[in-house]
């Protein structure tokens, strides 16, 4: 499915108006009930709607009128400005809802508004939508921040208020919705931090633009959901062999940092690889040849634990002959371990880099303009910082425009881990539904540089390995969660998760 931006969901407003005759109130009419059924889903018997002065204002109206006409439910409307202020459409619902009787406050004072939400069982925040772009104050500012303090569960129209659409930026403050109806495509503030944090869970609701309108918008950018990630599983023949299944050398490991290479070397050998080669210090060798009897080995010699670039020929070697290369988990910071990236980098094979093999990219970034084959990179917003030589305020506050900059400076795929991860190419974007706070773990990184090594060795399109990647070890650890307690999950148990990932994904 499409995520959209404000701008173009705008624009698919008024081509539904303009060249299908598909009139405003309609569409209207189709989000109230959108609405509607979610605030029957709470089973309250009172409801405060708060409503701006704008399309948003519009659709609490709608709601209004049509929980006061087919539901037993008590209705308050709080109105933050006269009717006459609002769109044409929305003043035919104004009139409406007045016809009706139904309560209705024209911009109360705090206390009358906290009496209000107080008497109130559920509230619904239709205040501000996908067209705000300017910081909230005065009025505005008081009634958001008595929402978040009254307690009440709130369901959002289409967006918290006061949520950028385009960029998840909080506009000074925001409502902290339990529930967001969106209409018709979600929202890129919707899925980008700090609006992932603020939106709850978010239901989806068509509300009959033409499927036409939405492809002649093409954004570029995907929600990363059941349906995409079962279209991009790999084929796999009743005649396949582990020749046919693609084969990966993973390179990694320190004294000390064994576990990450281990990890990563599980997690290969669980999603799919038909031959699972990793390279190691010589000094940790015995503690990963026990752990890892299906996968083949090369000792390396070492310096005081870490990778000595001078004796990385059989290591390189090897590297020619495989159909995906993994460089980093564990690895440590050294000198050796930078020239060791310089020469994978010259080699002509997908390379995804990882942890340390990050940092030591970011000394070595003009060497990525030289790259013929694919190149997945995997950071964390602070290896991401490191990469684009930013500070954390300034990524956190424009990271999709960041995130690009980097992709059409550099011919990578760019998998930008977080509580939404994102995945990037020239061009495209796709967003993350799965994962949960039990990846907050040591380790959880080394799973999916694996996971998406394997994919990346059967597949062969960075894009779409990394995507995939990304999707199932979210989804491994939602299906964990089910018997594993947050706080009590780790890498070992993401592993375990990653079979019935697969077999979800497979499920049509």
């Amino acid at each position: 499915m499409q995520v959209m931006d404000g701008k173009r969901m705008r624009e698919a407003d008024a081509i539904a108006l303009e060249e299908y005759q598909i009139p405003t109130l309609l569409l209207m009419d189709r989000a109230a009930d959108a609405l509607m059924k979610e605030v029957l889903r709470w089973q309250v018997k009172r409801v405060c709607i708060l409503c701006g002065l704008g399309n948003n204002g519009s659709d609490g109206l709608a709601l209004a009128t049509q929980l006061q006409r087919f539901t037993d439910i008590s209705v308050s409307v709080v109105m933050l400005g006269e009717g006459n202020q609002m769109p044409a459409d929305g003043q035919v619902y104004y009139q409406i809802m007045r016809a009706l009787n139904i309560r209705s406050f024209i911009q109360p004072g705090l206390e009358d508004l906290r009496l209000l939400l107080h008497e109130s069982e559920l509230l619904v925040d239709c205040l501000f939508g996908t067209g705000l772009n300017r910081g909230i104050d005065g009025l505005f500012y008081d009634v958001i921040e008595s929402v978040n303090a009254s307690g009440k569960p709130v369901i959002s129209c289409d967006i918290p208020s006061g949520i950028h659409a385009d960029t998840g930026q909080v506009l000074g403050t925001a409502v902290k919705a339990k529930v967001t109806v969106t209409f018709q495509n979600p929202k890129l503030g919707l899925y980008l931090e700090p609006g992932s944090l603020y939106c709850g869970d978010i239901v989806i609701a068509d509300i009959g633009v033409p499927n036409v309108v939405m492809e002649r918008l093409k954004s570029g950018f995907e929600l990363l959901d059941q349906e995409l990630a079962h279209r991009l599983l790999p084929p796999r023949a009743r005649n396949a062999n582990k020749y046919t299944c693609g084969t990966a050398l993973i390179i990694g490991g320190s004294k000390g940092m064994s576990g990450a290479l281990q990890m990563c070397v599980k997690a290969c050998l669980y999603s799919g690889c038909g031959l699972t080669t990793y390279a190691a210090p010589a000094c940790i060798m015995n503690a990963l040849t026990s752990s890892l009897p299906q996968a083949m080995s090369i000792a390396v010699s070492d310096k005081q634990g870490h990778f000595d670039n001078e004796f990385c020929d059989e290591l390189f070697k090897a590297a020619q002959n495989v159909d995906v290369i993994a460089f980093g988990c564990g690895a440590g910071r050294s000198e050796d371990v930078e020239r060791i990236l310089e020469r994978l980098l010259l080699i002509d094979k997908p390379l995804i880099i990882d942890a340390d093999g990050l940092w030591a990219l970011s000394r070595r970034l003009p060497l990525l303009k030289k790259r013929r084959s694919a190149t997945i990179l995997t950071p964390h917003m602070g290896e991401m910082q490191r990469l684009c030589a930013v500070d954390k305020n300034a990524l956190q506050s424009d990271v999709l425009r960041y995130a690009f900059d980097f992709v059409n400076e550099y011919p990578v795929t760019l998998v930008l881990k977080g509580m939404r991860t994102l995945i990037l190419e020239k061009g495209r974007l796709r967003i993350n539904t799965t994962g949960n706070e039990g990846l907050a773990k040591g380790g959880s990184g080394d799973v999916l540089c694996g996971m998406i090594t394997a994919l990346m060795a059967q597949q062969k399109q960075a894009f779409d390995a990394a995507s995939l990647g990304v999707y199932l070890h979210g989804l491994a650890a939602d299906l964990q969660s089910q018997h594993t307690a947050f706080y009590a999950m780790t890498a070992n148990e993401l592993i375990q998760g990653i079979s019935d990932a697969f077999l979800a994904a497979m499920d049509e």
